[in-house]
């Protein structure tokens, strides 16, 4: 297996700067880096959730994009750092990002761009970001030859507009029953779900895959400001139920799940300086090996094109973080805006690349 380049942007207790420290096989550096670079950086986030949201009416061009993410390269992989960064062989290289800097982990590393490279995501250069925890077992590798079995669940409260989940759950069927051998796959669905319900299911059956299409949010006031939520149907009004970051993986922990994906606007977004308060990154700590989520609010079409990306694939190479980078290619070449390749994150623990035996 390709070892990644691991780059770790660390407090160093000054707001003015971070220590960077990167490691690829044998070569590793440590710098000083300058953070006079990051209100500019924070200011073009807040665009991109802005334009994401439409309360922004024009997104960033392409050129705008490229010299964010360009700004993004130049601050995070700087002299000895960036030696090593040059080192990589051309060929494909994970990037693991790992940082305990709230301001560093809220920016959009996914628009990172090599000043050598072409415009777009850089599928040999694809950012994964490592959640640091204790205790969680290496995850073991399952084989898709098995009965794998995928738990799809959608909420669709009366109060909120209506989410299409008809293309999502058609789009993994496809990919899925068109890939892999009759009888090795199942797929249950929960219809209008509430968080009872979700919880029942995990009860009564082992799951590989939990894959959620619905609304996410943030809570944006009161003692729980900054707090990432997904939002279920109350199985009694029919309403919204908001579940946040921390119910959800105390729900979902210890389930056996191999893989989360959350179809849903900002759900690894949040106050990163609070515990459990990113959903992506609390489902990690948790213990669940891989979380794919997204870091601004994203539209039925989008989830829909990357999903088919995203499980595609899953199912050719077994692993996660190549899919990723399948699903923000099928995105950039869609039909869409120039920002949303970058709006699907990955989460995962520090060795869960390798989730399926293909």
């Amino acid at each position: 297996m390709k070892k990644p380049l691991e780059l770790l942007i660390l407090d160093t207790g000054q707001d003015v700067q971070a220590v960077a420290y990167a490691r690829y096989n044998n070569n590793s550096a440590v710098e000083i880096i300058q953070c006079n670079a990051i209100p500019a950086l924070n200011e073009f986030r807040i665009r991109l959730n802005q334009v994401a949201t439409g309360e922004a009416a024009s997104p960033p061009t392409k050129e705008e994009l490229s010299i964010f993410g360009k700004n993004l390269f130049n601050f995070a992989f700087n002299k000895k750092v960036l030696d090593v960064y040059r080192r990589l062989p051309n060929e494909t290289i994970k990037i693991q990002v790992i940082s305990n800097r709230p301001d560093f982990q809220s920016l959009p590393w996914e628009y990172l761009q090599d000043p050598m490279a072409n415009i777009g995501p850089n599928r040999s250069r694809g950012i994964v970001r490592i959640v640091p925890t204790i205790g969680n077992e290496i995850p073991e590798i399952r084989k898709l030859k098995n009965k794998l079995r995928l738990l799809f669940v959608y909420a669709d409260p009366t109060d909120q507009a209506y989410v299409a989940w008809e293309d999502i759950q058609n789009t993994i069927e496809r990919e899925f029953l068109g890939r892999l051998e009759q009888g090795t796959f199942e797929m249950k669905v929960i219809e209008g779900s509430s968080i009872e319900q979700l919880n029942e299911a995990l009860i009564s059956n082992s799951y590989d895959i939990l894959h959620f299409n619905g609304h996410g949010s943030i809570i944006m006031q009161g003692v729980d400001k900054g707090t990432g939520i997904l939002v279920f149907r109350d199985r009694v009004t029919g309403e919204s139920q908001e579940v946040p970051a921390s119910k959800l993986a105390m729900i979902l922990s210890g389930r056996n799940l191999q893989l989360v994906v959350l179809s849903a606007c900002n759900s690894s977004a949040g106050d990163f300086s609070k515990s459990y308060a990113v959903v992506a990154q609390a489902l990690v700590e948790s213990g669940i090996p891989a979380v794919v989520a997204n870091q601004f609010a994203v539209t039925n079409s989008i989830a829909a094109t990357f999903s088919s990306g995203l499980y595609r694939g899953l199912l050719a190479t077994g692993d996660i973080d190549e899919a990723v980078a399948e699903g923000r290619q099928v995105l950039a070449l869609a039909d869409h805006t120039t920002l949303e390749w970058g709006i699907p994150t990955l989460y995962r623990h520090v060795d869960a690349s390798k989730l399926f035996e293909v």
